[in-house]
């Protein structure tokens, strides 16, 4: 019995120990969930999933040709790569249980020793080596806290994005700030994919610079509306304009953007002067703007309308010029027979020439030697700097055209025959045509000279040959002005009349019975005409189809010309007794060599004096990309009998995004200042170019314009870099 007790007794013993061993290692499930210190502890292995979204790219599509920069859009998109995933679970006393870095496609799985009574949080966060941003950046991030058991095999991480934020800085662009305020904004914004609004605004608010904040905004392309209300101080009225930008916005980043207004179809300001208008205005690098009347005063305005000085020349007429040369002095020729060379600075006079008859027709240049024609009939060349004459020559009286110089000095003149004169005055050719050649020639990149004569309009070869004859029912009046595409346009009794260069073929004409000014053409091919009954209207290049127009009040008096000062220009332009400033979307004269009455904004109806343009704005729907210059160390060599040409660079910018730069090759030739396109690449470091022939002997100069097409839609960022 005691042997039996004592057995009973080691086995009540084991018994308790089993079963206490065993409460402590329950089965699968047990105590699962329990709050109390009775839970579940021991180790188990847990796989991570992160549940990401589904797509990071944002797509739009717009059709609004102003709505991105002036461009037509079709299509955006932006991706930001997941460079790394930042991982760490802690426990709910706060205690680090694990952490690491991995990459988007590693297998997150490690064991952990775990306590049903505690909470544990797992925590993620996900990088972006785009490059957008300076650093490898935080982007996403996204955190779950759960109890664990035995059970639990995978946890499933939702990592969603951050909302990201936009300052929109609305400003009036520097060269208006003086004259503009902003009276009211309202701003709708709409993510491009959710649909989301957001609405902001202000009203009342007198000020030149105004910021919204865009808070909580999901990441993405958001469409921008703006509705805006504009006061011109000096003439007192105000208007309103509405116009859609787009904006990316990215995660957990705040981006600027800069926002101008974009005026148009409106009068910035009139300056009244003692006579009509009597001259096509010109314009100076430095803005300075240039007009004459016909009680011969000559005007010089800043680019604000301020006038900088007024002269009386003469009590005649001033009809030819104003005219500026390379060092800025101005040239003009009145109705007293004079020719007056004038100081920039205070428009006194530095010389004067008297000729044998009115000087009327128009006024020209070189190095060495202005050329005009006099009312005696003969065409003068005059040394520029003390006003000697070098040499006449009688071409005979009757209607007679302004000079024009070639690439080659050659010296073109329409008085019935279209003559070539050397620089020396000799003849170098005559082209009869059909006898009444009588405006002024207008010459092509390639040596091309277009003349009109009544009903014709010839092209002629450098040679004095001609290369093709187009006629029309009417008459053709003035110059032609070269565009885009090998486009040009001429005016006729009473049509806009596009050509095709190549052949003379009339591609499109738009009927108005009042057309009165050559045209100009600005680099979006958008086709400018002063009115006889006081509109300027304003065409597309390409189908001739009236984008809009504006009565200036007067019968136009004078060719149009641009302003020189700022991203968007304004249409300058002699209206009755008035010099009148139009606001239009124009970033610069077409990139041709002829796109205007006399070639370009100093009048020079020269082809070897280099066009003001105008620069491409580089603040953009993404602030400010601070490139200076953004193309550096170019060098080229051209190897004519192997025919290639090879281009080295260094592209310096990689702060923003422009993953999609291109980069377009052109090259000078001697004696010549325009650009001559030869192809082009998306390599950062150059390109080799085959199979590229000139008839050139030699190149002078080679340049890379960088066109982006990412955010700025074919927006360039920087003017040829020179060899």
């Amino acid at each position: 019995m005691r042997k039996v007790s004592k057995y009973f007794a080691i086995f009540f013993i084991l018994s308790l120990l089993i079963f206490y061993l065993v409460s402590c290692t329950s089965a699968p499930g047990e105590n699962s969930g329990s709050t109390g210190g009775n839970g579940y502890t021991g180790k188990i292995r847990l796989n991570i999933v992160l549940q990401l979204p589904s797509s990071y790219t944002s797509t739009f599509s717009v059709g609004n040709s102003d709505a991105f920069l002036g461009k037509v859009v079709t299509s955006f998109k932006d991706e930001l790569p997941i460079s790394k995933v930042y991982f760490k679970l802690t426990d709910s006393d706060g205690n680090k249980i694990h952490e690491g870095y991995y990459k988007l496609n590693d297998t997150i799985t490690f064991e952990v020793r775990v306590d049903a009574s505690k909470k544990y949080t797992f925590f993620a966060s996900l990088y972006t080596n785009a490059s957008i941003y300076a650093t490898e950046t935080a982007i996403m991030q996204g955190s779950i806290t759960i109890r664990l058991s035995s059970t639990t095999k995978t946890v499933y991480l939702p990592v969603d994005f951050l909302n990201g934020s936009a300052t929109l800085n609305f400003k009036i662009q520097d060269t208006w700030a003086d004259e503009y305020e902003f009276n009211s904004i309202s701003i709708t914004a709409k993510h491009t994919s959710t649909g989301v609004q957001k609405t902001v605004g202000q009203s009342s608010l007198p000020a030149t610079n105004v910021t919204f904040q865009l808070t909580d905004a999901y990441p993405g392309v958001w469409e921008i509306q703006q509705t805006v209300t504009l006061k011109n101080k000096a003439r007192g009225n105000t208007f309103e304009y509405q116009k859609t930008n787009y904006l990316e916005v990215y995660p957990s980043i705040d981006l600027p953007y800069d926002v101008y207004p974009s005026i148009y179809k409106l009068i910035r300001y009139s300056k009244t002067l003692t006579g009509s208008a009597s001259t096509t205005p010109a314009v100076a690098k430095d803005g300075t703007i240039y007009i004459a009347d016909d009680k011969g005063w000559l005007y010089a305005f800043t680019d604000n309308s301020t006038q900088k000085w007024a002269k009386q020349l003469t009590t005649s007429a001033i009809y030819s010029g104003p005219v500026i040369d390379e060092s800025g002095y101005i040239f003009v020729g009145a109705e007293d027979n004079k020719v007056y060379k004038v100081n920039p600075a205070d428009g006194s006079v530095v010389w004067s020439f008297t000729a044998g008859g009115k000087v009327s027709y128009g006024i020209t240049f070189t190095t060495y030697s202005i050329y005009f024609l006099a009312s005696d009939g003969y065409l003068y060349s005059v040394n520029k700097e003390n006003g000697q004459e070098f040499w006449r020559y009688n071409i005979g009286t009757g209607y007679f055209s302004h000079p024009s110089v070639a690439h080659d000095g050659t010296v073109y003149v329409a008085a019935g025959k279209l003559y070539a004169f050397n620089p020396d005055g000799t003849i170098k050719w005559t082209f009869n045509g059909n006898g009444s050649l009588r405006y002024g020639a207008s010459i092509d990149s390639d040596g091309t000279i277009y003349v009109v004569g009544g009903n014709k309009l010839y092209a002629i070869k450098p040679d004095g040959t001609e290369k093709w004859l187009a006629s029309t029912p009417d008459y053709y009046f003035g110059e032609c002005v070269i565009g885009s595409n090998g486009l040009m346009y001429i005016r006729e009794r009473d049509f806009l009349t596009c050509i095709d260069q190549s052949n003379g073929r009339l591609v499109w004409y738009a009927f108005f019975s009042n057309v009165k000014t050559v045209p100009l053409v600005d680099s979006e091919n958008r086709i400018y005409v002063g009115c006889s009954d006081g509109y300027l209207r304003v065409f597309d290049g390409f189908s001739g189809k009236l984008l809009w127009d504006i009565d200036l009040g007067d019968s136009v008096n004078t060719a149009p010309t641009l302003s020189s000062v700022g991203d968007e220009k304004t249409v300058l332009i002699g209206v009755d007794n008035k010099l009148v400033s139009v606001h239009t979307l124009a970033k610069g004269l077409a990139n041709t060599s002829w796109p205007k009455a006399f070639r370009d904004q100093a009048n020079t109806s020269n082809a070897n004096t280099d066009l003001v343009t105008g620069n491409a704005s580089l603040t953009t729907l993404i602030g400010t990309m601070p490139i200076v210059p953004p193309v550096s160390n170019l060098s080229a060599e051209y190897s004519r009998s192997g025919s290639s040409l090879t281009v080295a660079y260094q592209w310096n910018y990689t702060g923003y995004d422009y993953g999609k730069a291109k980069f377009v090759i052109y090259v000078k030739f001697p004696g010549s200042s325009l650009w001559q396109y030869v192809g082009e690449t998306t390599s950062r470091t150059g390109v080799s170019l085959n199979n590229v022939v000139f008839q050139e002997p030699s190149i002078d100069k080679v340049g890379v314009n960088v066109v982006v097409d990412t955010r700025q839609s074919g927006l360039t960022v920087c003017t040829p870099t020179l060899k």
